[in-house]
């Protein structure tokens, strides 16, 4: 493997690939940072706006870190897809086998969900102890 280290260093791959990693990173946390500050400035609960994951995020308190949101959202773009796949598929995997909790989540979605209206994310964002102790799984 040492070699490969000093090939990069001749050829400027590594310098290459982090001027390129930065260039990711300043775009998402730009993105972060002006959907913040939009998200600060509308005081209401986003209804009609944004209902995806970053929104998700930038709700909830436990993500007060742009940096942090950024870097979430830079794995999930490069690194996200087969990695969420497998933790998907073993996560739905042993959720079959636990009926019990398939009922518990469903009906902790339904009683989180909009009277009237199909379930949004943005629904799971709140009281959601079951959801939760199941995702950090």
């Amino acid at each position: 493997m040492c070699h490969l280290t000093h090939y990069s260093q001749i050829t400027g791959d590594r310098f290459r690939f982090n001027r390129a990693r930065s260039y990711i990173r300043n775009i998402v946390r730009e993105i972060v940072l002006a959907r913040r500050e939009e998200s600060s400035k509308s005081k209401e609960a986003p209804t009609d706006g944004h209902a995806d994951f970053l929104t998700a995020l930038l709700q909830d308190p436990t993500f007060d870190d742009p940096m942090l949101i950024r870097d979430i959202l830079v794995t999930l773009l490069f690194a996200g897809r087969d990695n969420t796949q497998n933790v998907l598929a073993w996560g739905l995997y042993a959720l079959m086998g636990a009926p019990e909790w398939v009922d518990r989540l469903r009906a902790e979605a339904e009683a989180n969900k909009i009277q009237g209206q199909e379930l949004q994310y943005t629904d799971l964002t709140v009281r959601t102890p079951v959801y939760r102790s199941i995702a950090r799984c």
